[in-house]
């Protein structure tokens, strides 16, 4: 027989609404009865099965009354948009119940070169799997699938031997253990040194995670109510390349109800503190999270990594007993007061730096409220802040009523690099006023540069503008978005109403082409 299909796919759909593709594909083969003997060959460009993709498909198969012979190969194997396996070879030989199988596949960054081979012995109710030496490669370390570990899996019965993975000193084992207090048997794997960079990037981008795991995954009565208890500790663990220390974490989760109970605490030189709570993955109210946090110390310096468009720098300690981070899907809160011992940030677009000491901030749902912060600049002059800060769990930042004031601080510290229409160096009175998102801040600001302290600033004409066609100086521009040198996001934008007094201690260079 010879079948070459051509545009099949809405058809096959008619058989298994999971089921796509199909189209100008060619099967082959023949039977002989005389022989008991079937041979099947097929090429397929695409199809997909329940959101898997499968492109170019090539199968050869021959098999009789007691054997089947098959050879599988796939151009690639689309998990998800950001787990592919290409380059996929599948070797099946069967007979009497026990196949053994030779697996190679790769991925395209994460995974390479994986080499499984097992044999695997049918029942009518289950499968035993019987593993061979095997190895593959993830983040260019390769993992070795140490030989005869056994997995059997029937109806009603797990069963798992000694399967163990290792990488170094890094190692996986899996087997099964009897209930203390049931008979159910419970499926269990041990880590001990495994990096959690290795493996969080198959399923989760962002936040980055890393550190050293050793610890226990217990899925207990795996064909009931199945319940997965976890006891680890992460040492040198790092959010989004920040130092947290080692962090120790235990809960369960319940795939019933889909509620994940957690406790963790984490003990290390910059951060020590305790975290409990509840996240529900079958929730979509707001109340799918509740954790509380309590600090004794906390680096606020992670910060860094979410309001890094506005302030840069950012150091300091907090303790807190009240953190609360609590919501669901779309919307997720933290509120709370915390105490900041000895911090400090700069800001980005005046390039200053400003310390504080002993200061309480309060989290409000979808705002920070500074308060009024006294703050100190690298010369020691003092000035005040206040104001609120509005977000979305960090997230589309906004200013209402940011005031800062004083008689005497260093107010801009910026070079070219910094800000290429205005920069400079000043020391002054000021009062300034910040409202507005990110997207649209509008800023006014009235100064005097300090008459015992040298202030400079520097004024480029911008490059271009044709100096030729004016008398003298002739620039008026209200309103002009930052050039690109600007180190903020790029869809950050200022409007800057400024007012400055002038008086001999400010020297202003106005720099024409």
């Amino acid at each position: 027989f010879n079948i070459k299909t051509k545009q099949v796919d809405g058809y096959v759909r008619l058989f298994d609404k999971r089921l796509s593709g199909f189209d100008n594909s060619f099967f082959s083969g023949n039977l002989k009865l005389a022989k008991n003997v079937f041979n099947l060959n097929a090429e397929i460009p695409e199809f997909g099965y329940d959101g898997k993709t499968f492109v170019n498909i090539k199968l050869a198969s021959t098999g009789n009354m007691d054997s089947l012979n098959t050879v599988i190969s796939v151009s690639d194997v689309g998990i998800s948009d950001s787990l592919h396996f290409p380059n996929s070879k599948l070797i099946l030989t069967s007979k009497n119940d026990i196949s053994n199988i030779q697996l190679s596949t790769s991925a395209s960054k994460t995974i390479s070169d994986a080499q499984l081979n097992a044999s695997v012995q049918t029942f009518k109710d289950g499968v035993k799997i019987h593993f061979f030496p095997s190895s593959f490669i993830l983040n260019d370390k390769k993992w070795n699938l140490a030989k005869d570990g056994e997995i059997t899996l029937r109806k009603s019965y797990i069963e798992a031997t000694d399967v163990r993975f290792t990488q170094g000193n890094q190692e996986i084992v899996i087997s099964t253990e009897l209930d203390e207090l049931t008979d159910h048997t419970n499926l269990v794997a041990k880590l001990r040194t495994v990096n959690i960079n290795d493996f969080t990037p198959l399923f989760l981008k962002k936040p980055r995670l890393e550190g050293i795991l050793t610890g226990t995954l217990k899925l207990r009565d795996p064909f009931g109510k199945q319940i997965i208890e976890f006891d680890a500790t992460a040492e040198d663990f790092r959010l989004d390349n920040k130092e947290i220390g080692t962090v120790k974490i235990t809960g369960e989760v319940n795939t019933t109800t889909g509620l994940v109970t957690a406790k963790g605490n984490a003990d290390g030189k910059l951060n020590k503190f305790n975290i409990d709570g509840r996240f529900n993955y079958k929730d979509s109210s707001l109340n799918q999270m509740n954790f509380a946090l309590q600090a004794e110390r906390f680096d606020i310096s992670i910060l860094d990594n979410y309001l890094g468009g506005i302030f840069s720098n950012i150091k300091g300690n907090i303790n807190t007993s009240d953190l609360k981070v609590y919501g669901g899907p779309g919307h997720n809160y933290i509120t709370g007061t915390v105490n900041i011992t000895e911090g400090e940030l700069k800001i980005k677009y005046t390039q200053v730096l400003y310390r504080f000491t002993n200061e309480t901030i309060i989290f409000n749902p979808d705002e920070i409220d500074f308060g009024l912060l006294q703050l100190r600049d690298t010369l020691n002059n003092t000035g005040t802040a206040s104001g609120k800060l509005q977000h979305k769990f960090f997230n589309e930042f906004g200013f209402s009523n940011i005031r800062f004031e004083t008689g005497k601080m260093l107010l801009l510290n910026t070079t070219k690099k910094d800000n290429a229409q205005f920069y400079g160096n000043v020391i002054g009175k000021a009062l300034m006023t910040l409202n507005g998102p990110v997207t649209d801040m509008r800023m006014n600001i009235n100064a005097e540069p300090s008459a015992v302290d040298s202030s400079h600033i520097f004024i480029p004409t911008g490059s271009s503008q044709e100096i030729g066609k004016i008398d003298y100086i002739d620039f008026i521009q209200y309103g002009s978005k930052m050039e690109d040198e600007y180190k903020g996001k790029a869809e950050s934008n200022f409007l800057v109403n400024m007012k400055l007094k002038a008086n001999p201690a400010c020297k202003i260079d106005l720099i024409l082409d």
